[in-house]
């Protein structure tokens, strides 16, 4: 047995060795090396991923890697990565974050970071350009090389974008992206041979990518390739592809024995489902509807516009398909039937008329009294397949359920204004030129053919029933007009001019002096100030060329084929064709200070147009510029569809010479003071099942109004300021000189309404406006066209008198006291919900039918 003195001293024995078996496992826990994160040198395989800032989930830029599968190079425990791009022309810089650096998403931040270096730049096909074909693109290929400061860790990186030459929707604006920003870049590490201990499997990232993967499927919408798309809805797709990715990430994370290259492989994996997911996700682009009554290259907005909300909305995803939602102003109950036929896919404005699609409602709230419905505009997804954005609709209503209305709405609103704002830009870079500081920059040549350009181009832009590819086209064209006007840029000494000319100090001609110059003109209606429609389709300037006083004058006609005869002074001069459907014209002037008279016939069978013209040019002698000792006359191309006046269509007030018969001379049946034949007969092929078909009949029969020369009567064509005094100034046998000098744009009346207005304006029936205009082609409201007829019937005009109509307080004050006295005395009526519409547009056959009530009231 231990004594006491000997278990003390056993137990100090036994309390030294473990204090001193202690300190040696510590020494030894101090002194063991670390897990070592050095790669042993060389280059390797690895599987690369770009981040957004701070976030497991893929950057954009992810999308642009040529291969996922990078080359990690080590060396001596420096190491870089090397990656090929697509899309590299859009890179403008990719550099890696320095050691202790700051990362920031802007320019000044360049200085934290090691700008990349550029291996390779290789040229390649993709799919740009405002039509989205696939073409070569410059520089589509980028391999670069740049450094990694912790293979274990994410690298912080800063790239600028700027996207080129990318449209989302064939036609229209191109997509405009300009940033900066950071990303983070990972790669995979299992399989690299570390020296020493591999580091344990690291499950952190891949649990934060699930929870990720799960908060965003929970806010995903799906919606069936056929079915009502909606904004941000998934279309095409099920839950089943982030269930199914989320389940395979959530197997690894749990698997204990699931190596650190099944980790990272999930994570690329959950980002690659969230991508492919929001690639079929529906973007919308609101866009301005245009509804019309036909497809007519002049057609005007349809009278039943207001039917439906000026914005509709275009929605489609990665594919051409396109769904489009519009809002209809009125209950789904006040229509018998509602249907629509697709565009056809050739891009021409036809349609896929063998099946009558249903008006589909999309459930959206909209406000009283509407409702929000689809229409799907394409469903072809082959790049071949165009359309022409035009959808044809045909309703019944509860109230006619026998009558079909047929309607054509136009989605390329946006479009054309988009145009006729690039228009609006040629135009003023061509006054500039022309006029202001960038005057003496540019020859007469190049002016001449930029105005050609954005001539062709506004026949487009104010075409309202233009196809996304006339637009496409037009925006193209003046596109290519422009660059090559602004190319054509020369310093202002250089530029042929009076006075000085080259450098080398040799003088030029002045004019009038012998010599050869350009010279502007423009032609102008007979006896007026106002620009006749045939100034485009004469090419200004002229080639004047001066010898002993003589002038001989020559200049380019286009749409030759159609001008059938031209005249100047009497003479019809010489010409010689020019080819794509143009003509040189020559003749001998020997006075170009006053304005010169001629004549113009023009024979567009195409359009049954055949009518002859007086008109007059006139020259601008003062900005005649030398034309050079071999000088060339200024020509061009075809001008595109005409603009000359339509048949029937009261555009410019330009009047054809009387040829003998009044249905063809006649620019428009208000061109004709006589009008009608009293007790004449006559058939209109558009009035037969018109409620205001015997107003019509009445108001010919006594006078007052013709048809148009194509058999129409065109009732529901808005009636404009010139035409209801025409008609008014008929109906009443007005008779005199009237007043003419009160209105200060009398001159640019048309003639077949000067008389009827200046009578009107005489007997206070319609008076001009505050700045003394008449404003013919100007349209009229309802409650406009209630003053005018109180007037006109000369009623008593009560201050108490009270309105029934639902919509009376839309009624202007101005306009109330007339509008009961013209209801009172049983001349106006309302329309259907007991609405008096006042700040809707009159119509023609309304305007008639109150002009027939006074007539019998009188």
């Amino acid at each position: 047995m231990f004594s006491k003195k000997k278990l003390q001293r056993f137990m100090s024995i036994l309390l030294a060795c473990m204090l001193l078996l202690s300190a040696a496992q510590a020494a030894a826990a101090e002194t063991a090396p670390r897990p070592a994160s050095k790669v042993r040198d060389g280059e390797y395989d690895v599987n690369v991923q770009i981040l957004k800032d701070n976030t497991n989930e893929a950057s954009v830029a992810h999308t642009y890697l040529e291969s996922t599968t990078g080359k990690l190079i080590a060396n001596n425990g420096e190491y870089k990565l090397r990656i090929t791009f697509k899309n590299y022309d859009w890179f403008e810089y990719w550099g890696s974050l320095k050691p202790g650096g700051t990362p920031s998403a802007s320019p000044e931040a360049v200085s934290e970071f090691v700008t990349a270096a550029e291996l390779e730049v290789k040229d390649g096909q993709a799919v740009r350009g405002p039509q989205q074909e696939s073409k070569l693109v410059e520089g589509y290929y980028g391999t670069v090389e740049f450094p990694i400061q912790d293979v274990m860790a994410k690298q912080d990186v800063l790239m600028h974008i700027v996207v080129k030459d990318l449209y989302l929707i064939p036609g229209g604006a191109p997509f405009e992206y300009d940033h900066w920003y950071v990303a983070q870049v990972a790669f995979d590490t299992a399989g690299l041979p570390f020296e020493g201990e591999e580091p344990s499997v690291d499950k952190s990232r891949l649990q934060t990518a699930i929870e990720e993967a799960e908060a965003f499927a929970a806010t995903l919408t799906y919606v069936p390739v056929n079915g009502v798309y909606a904004e941000g809805a998934i279309i095409g797709l099920t839950d089943a592809n982030m269930k199914n990715a989320i389940a395979a990430a959530d197997a690894v994370f749990k698997d204990e024995s699931a190596t650190q290259e099944k980790v990272e492989e999930q994570i690329s994996l959950l980002a690659q489902a969230i991508d492919y997911v929001n690639q079929s996700r529906s973007v919308a682009a609101n866009v301005r509807l245009i509804v019309l009554d036909s497809l007519d290259a002049d057609a005007a907005p349809s009278t039943k516009s207001s039917l439906f909300d000026s914005t509709a909305t275009i929605l489609k995803r990665h594919t051409p398909r396109e769904h489009a939602n519009i809002t209809i102003n009125e209950d789904a109950d006040h229509f018998a039937t509602i249907s629509y036929f697709r565009p056809s896919t050739d891009g021409t404005a036809t349609f896929q008329e063998e099946t009558a699609l249903q008006v589909v409602p999309t459930g959206l709230t909209v406000g009283a009294g509407k409702y929000s419905a689809q229409l799907i505009q394409r469903t072809s997804a082959q790049p071949a397949h165009s359309i022409s954005g035009i959808v044809k609709l045909s309703y019944t209503t509860t109230a006619a359920p026998d009558v079909t209305e047929t309607l054509y709405l136009s989605l390329n609103g946006t479009l054309l204004d988009d145009l006729n704002e690039q228009i609006e830009e040629a135009q003023a870079l061509h006054d500039r030129a022309s006029n202001g500081d960038l005057k003496g920059r540019f020859g007469a040549p190049a002016l001449s053919a930029l105005q050609l350009a954005i001539n062709s181009a506004k026949l487009t832009g104010t075409q309202l029933s233009a196809t996304r590819g006339n637009i496409a086209a037009a925006s193209a064209g003046l596109t290519e007009a422009v660059n090559t006007f602004q190319a054509s840029e020369t310093d202002p000494g250089s530029v042929p001019g009076p006075g000085p000319g080259t450098p080398g100090g040799s003088t030029n001609p002045q004019y009038p002096a012998d010599g050869s110059y350009y010279v502007p003109f423009t032609v102008l209606k007979y006896g007026t100030s106002s620009t006749s429609v045939a100034n485009d389709y004469m090419i200004s300037p002229a080639l004047v060329t001066v010898s002993g006083g003589n002038k001989t004058v020559s200049f380019t006609v286009v749409q030759s084929a159609e001008i059938t005869g031209l005249t100047i002074g009497g003479s019809s001069g010489t010409s010689r064709d020019s080819g794509n459907n143009t003509r040189i014209v020559t003749f001998n002037l020997s006075n170009l200070s006053s304005t010169v008279n001629g004549w113009v016939k023009v024979d567009w069978s195409s359009l049954n147009y055949h009518h002859e013209y007086d008109i007059q040019f006139k020259f601008n002698e003062s900005a005649a510029t030398y034309a050079g000792s071999s000088p060339e006359v200024i020509g061009g191309g075809p001008a595109g569809p005409p603009s000359l006046p339509n048949p029937g269509g009261n555009t410019n007030g330009e009047n054809p010479k009387d040829s003998g018969n009044e249905a063809e001379s006649n620019e428009d049946e208000e061109d004709s003071e006589q009008g009608g034949t009293e007790g004449s007969k006559i058939a209109f092929n558009d009035t037969a099942n018109h409620w205001a078909k015997t107003s019509i009949a009445r108001a010919v029969e006594l006078g007052i109004v013709n048809g148009f020369s194509d058999g129409s009567f065109r009732p529901d064509h808005i009636v404009t300021r010139g035409e209801i005094a025409v008609m008014i100034s008929r109906a009443l046998g007005l008779e005199g000189e009237g007043d003419a000098d009160t209105l200060k744009d009398f001159d640019s009346i048309p003639s077949w309404a000067q008389a009827h207005v200046a009578r009107i304006a005489a007997a206070g029936i319609i008076s001009g406006f505050e700045d003394s205009t008449f404003r013919p082609d100007g349209q009229l409201t309802r409650a406009q066209l209630a003053v005018i007829i109180a007037r006109a019937a000369g009623l008593k005009l009560d201050a108490d008198a009270s309105l029934s109509f639902a919509d009376r307080d839309d009624i202007p004050a101005w306009a109330q006291k007339e509008v009961g006295a013209a209801v009172e005395a049983g001349l106006l009526e309302g329309k259907d919900g007991n609405r008096f519409d006042p700040n809707a547009t009159a119509t023609r056959a309304e305007a008639l039918t109150l002009i027939i009530r006074l007539l019998e009231k009188l």
